[in-house]
């Protein structure tokens, strides 16, 4: 079976073992002591060259760079302009540390998108406070990204989590000849819990519900994210139907089990209970997350017609479009 992990990013906390510091220096002595005196606040990973600082920033995605100037092969200017240039770097902070003093040389590395320029030899405490300001403005940056990416009732992944994993599952489904399931899950009568029990409880059943299905969709490398309301999706990736279907039986038994009373239910066991909608999609067929998404609501409407607490499943139908993404 072929399994493909999503995983939210950034991690959730910000020890120094989190940060990640390339130091980019062909002086060997100079690398050793900067490691030394950043030890408790950040990884330092070191190259002498340009050509890898450049190839190590884009494989690491570093926290911050500290870049010197001169530098065999390729100067510290001419790397910073290359890691603004390409997207998948031009986020990462850069501090230039070198032994040029020039005003100008100092304007150059500004101009070209540094966040501080240092001069050597440069004292332990400044180089440190200079580093821990970056890295704190880093940890800032990266609780906004967890805070616009994370469902802030249940911490899952939220609506924007979702649309970008699915239309980058689905790019992989052409290009890596991977299977792609998507499966909404909406929990049945919610509403009726709600206006017996009131909000407050029905946002903790939402939060137990989200924690059982992420850990279970989990052994199954599965993202699960809260598309709205008492709605929720989840993304498989290598899965065959007949694991897929077994996974969504499993799930509606599941939350089933939690045994959480639901008095008001018109009909069913008395407990919250699911409706779980899938979709296949066979590797190599192409297919968009509109045409993918409205199959799976059909999936699961029919559910809910038909009783719910239970699951349906089909085979995504072709969609014309390119053979290739």
């Amino acid at each position: 079976m072929i399994s493909h992990r999503f995983q939210l990013n950034p991690v959730d906390t910000d020890s120094p073992g989190d940060f990640q510091v390339l130091v980019v220096d062909d002086d060997p002595v100079v690398g050793r002591v900067v490691e030394c005196v950043l030890d408790d606040m950040c990884n330092c990973h070191q190259v002498s060259s340009g050509l890898e600082a450049y190839s190590s920033a884009v494989e690491l995605q570093p926290d911050l760079i500290l870049l010197d100037v001169m530098l065999p092969g390729m100067n510290g200017y001419d790397i910073c302009q290359h890691l603004k240039e390409d997207p998948s770097t031009a986020s990462i902070p850069v501090i230039f540390l070198t032994s040029r003093k020039d005003f100008h040389d100092e304007r150059m590395g500004l101009r070209l998108g540094a966040v501080d320029y240092l001069n050597k030899p440069v004292t332990p405490d400044l180089l440190r406070l200079r580093i821990r300001n970056q890295l704190k403005a880093t940890a800032g940056i990266r609780q906004l990204h967890r805070e616009s990416r994370q469902d802030a009732l249940t911490g899952i992944g939220n609506r924007r989590v979702f649309d970008d994993a699915l239309q980058n599952s689905l790019n992989l489904v052409v290009q890596k000849q991977v299977p792609l399931s998507l499966v909404l899950l909406d929990l049945d009568y919610f509403k009726q819990y709600n206006d017996h029990f009131g909000h407050w409880a029905g946002d903790q059943v939402l939060k137990q519900v989200a924690a059982e299905i992420r850990d279970f969709a989990g052994r199954y490398s599965g993202l699960v994210t809260r598309y709205g309301g008492e709605e929720f999706a989840i993304l498989f990736m290598g899965l065959l139907p007949e694991e897929l279907e077994k996974a969504m039986q499993q799930t509606c038994r599941l939350i089933e089990g939690l045994d959480i009373q639901n008095p008001k239910a018109p009909a069913g066991p008395g407990v919250v209970t699911a409706s779980l909608g899938g979709v296949y999609l066979a590797p190599g067929f192409y297919s968009t997350p509109r045409h993918l998404i409205i199959e799976a609501d059909q999936m699961l409407y029919s559910v809910k017609h038909q009783g719910r607490n239970h699951c349906r499943l089909k085979k995504a139908a072709a969609v014309e479009g390119p053979c290739e993404a």
